[in-house]
């Protein structure tokens, strides 16, 4: 939940977002409509967290707005179910 929101842009981990990858975008957004699990997402709690906190990283502690993942937006894992063959 936290790679697109901070690590790609604070730590640049990464040349791409999970968002830029198909599968895992769809695998996170899976994840994230299991229940109970969005109650424990707050992606404004976690991007606070990382640039405030992280002075050596970010010493003006300026905290970027950005796109927020929209977790909640379908997802296409159904193709992976498996089905009872003969």
């Amino acid at each position: 939940m936290r790679f697109d929101a901070v690590y790609h842009g604070h730590f640049k981990t990464n040349l791409h977002r999970i968002e830029d990858y198909p599968n895992l975008s769809n695998y996170v957004r899976d994840l994230y409509q299991m229940p109970g699990i969005a109650d424990t997402v707050s992606l404004w709690h976690i991007k606070q967290h990382y640039y405030v906190s992280q002075r050596t990283i970010n010493p003006t502690q300026i905290v970027p707005k950005g796109a927020e993942p929209d977790f909640a937006r379908p997802h296409d894992r159904g193709r992976f179910t498996l089905r009872k063959t003969g």
